[in-house]
């Protein structure tokens, strides 16, 4: 969306949320190769990542019964200012 890729990286110790320009989304992922790497398939392909439609499929009991010990009501999140969330993206001049 907009030629941008959000990342959420976190750790232990480490939460950072990103958005990063798609052309670049590898050479920045680089930087964290020992962390595990979900992702959209159908949206971005990247070698080693783990398909978040097929993690959810083969454990939805898992996964839904943690979310709901969270507890973790909380609005949406934008990932970009409202005023620039809700622009139209730049056109192509091509």
């Amino acid at each position: 969306y907009k030629g941008e890729t959000f990342c959420y990286i976190w750790s232990q110790d480490q939460e950072q949320k990103q958005l990063v320009a798609t052309v670049d989304i590898e050479k920045f992922l680089d930087q964290y190769s020992d962390y595990p790497i979900f992702n959209e398939v159908s949206l971005l392909s990247l070698p080693g990542a783990l398909s978040t439609n097929q993690l959810i499929e083969s454990e939805p009991k898992k996964i839904f019964s943690e979310v709901k010990l969270l507890n973790n009501n909380q609005g949406p999140y934008y990932f970009r200012a409202l005023d620039k969330e809700f622009s139209k993206g730049k056109q192509s001049i091509l």
